[in-house]
């Protein structure tokens, strides 16, 4: 597996990541149900709505109220990451083999695609700290071996 990097696109992730930080937050659940959550700094939880794939991006307040839906085409729960500017995922184009790196903007509330992935994808997305490198896995090669043991008890 070859780990790969998109650098120069700024965006703010929260110093805040991983499942919910705050004991409240913990307790809270979405009508609906969610999986992956992360608090941001912005004081929404960002989560994907369900485990099948494709599925969607959505948010709740941390302190409550109504869950929004953000995003479709996120390509597992796991591949997301938040920043200040918005939200970069890896995204399913129709097929698996026509996967890419996108960004939605909370702002302009508009997609875009930063690029498109040549090999397959895997699981997990993490953005740096000082939000100029987004790095992901992506598959080298995949095989597997079968071996014959004659006489086998």
């Amino acid at each position: 597996m070859a780990a790969r990097s998109i650098s120069g696109r700024t965006g703010r992730a929260g110093s805040k990541s991983g499942v919910c930080l705050r004991r409240e937050a913990r307790r809270r659940r979405s009508p609906g149900g969610g999986l992956a959550a992360i608090e941001s700094d912005d004081g929404f939880i960002y989560y994907s709505k369900d485990a099948q794939s494709p599925t969607s991006i959505w948010r709740v307040p941390v302190e409550g109220g109504s869950e929004v839906p953000l995003v479709d085409g996120l390509s597992y729960s796991l591949n997301f990451a938040v920043s200040r500017q918005g939200l970069y995922f890896i995204a399913l184009n129709g097929t698996p083999d026509q996967a890419s790196v996108d960004f939605f903007d909370f702002s302009t509330r508009q997609r875009s695609t930063l690029v498109r992935l040549d090999k397959r994808f895997w699981l997990g997305i993490t953005l740096s700290p000082d939000e100029q490198s987004l790095v992901f896995p992506l598959v080298d090669s995949a095989g597997s071996h079968l071996m014959l043991v004659d006489s086998f008890r």
